[in-house]
């Protein structure tokens, strides 16, 4: 059993030192940002091993405070403009979320600062899991009330364009795909009787009329914070969109 253990620690370590390697440039590009925004220096950097699918994240400590850092390649500023912008929206229906301090490029990296929570994840928290799934709940209403221009994934879907016409493309763009020279049925995927009904619950659907809002998009136990006063934090803003409700 000694040396399982051993083993398993060792294969750990190994693990952590590879990523470690990885991210070193990464690492430095941080360390020079926290110098640069806030005038101090970064004690401690340390990576969010297996958190992360999507960024890169960082847990970065400094004398007068400790922030999470989150890295992706320079197209992904967009996305975190989207997420600033869902944020403060939704700070101010009174869900907590962590705020974002700074968003920007740096040596061809678009990162994210935001202040860090202290808790536990939603998956790991030790109160009762309904009680966070409730609070989702009421997050989700509070989240749909907010008002967006258009419809879609990106942040000027949040901010401009015209919903309904939007929805309506998106719409007519799939009850149009679904034809007799659709790749679905030529690769068996969809039989035709199914085509057929998809394509009817499309056309339908462009009968009705919705009203657009804030769609957090990935509401689930690991984007969430529970602190020590059993509040739940809403976290990650990525897959938010502008969406029919």
């Amino acid at each position: 059993m000694f040396e399982l253990t051993k083993s398993a620690e060792r294969k750990e370590l190994l693990l952590h030192n590879l990523f470690m390697f990885d991210v070193s440039k990464e690492i430095e590009t941080i360390s020079e940002i926290i110098s640069d925004i806030f005038s101090e220096k970064a004690l401690k950097i340390s990576p969010l091993i297996g958190k992360g699918s999507v960024n890169q994240i960082f847990i970065v400590e400094t004398a007068s405070s400790k922030l999470v850092v989150r890295m992706n390649e320079s197209n992904s500023l967009d996305e975190y403009k989207k997420e600033i912008w869902a944020s403060e929206k939704t700070k101010e229906k009174g869900i907590y979320t962590p705020e974002i301090l700074k968003i920007g490029v740096f040596d061809e990296k678009a990162y994210s600062i935001q202040e860090f929570v202290e808790g536990s994840e939603g998956r790991d928290a030790l109160i009762d899991k309904k009680f966070i799934w409730k609070k989702l709940g009421e997050y989700a209403s509070l989240t749909h009330a907010i008002k967006v221009a258009g419809f879609g994934l990106g942040f000027g879907d949040l901010t401009q364009g015209n919903a309904e016409k939007s929805w309506l493309k998106y719409l007519d763009y799939n009850i149009e795909s679904l034809d007799e020279n659709d790749e679905l049925l030529k690769l068996d995927i969809l039989t035709k009787s199914q085509s057929e009904k998809i394509k009817g619950i499309f056309e339908n659907l462009r009968l009705r009329k919705f009203e657009f809002g804030l769609n957090h998009g990935d509401l689930s136990l690991k984007n969430t914070i529970v602190d020590k006063f059993g509040i739940v934090h809403l976290i990650d803003w990525g897959s938010a969109e502008a969406s029919a409700l």
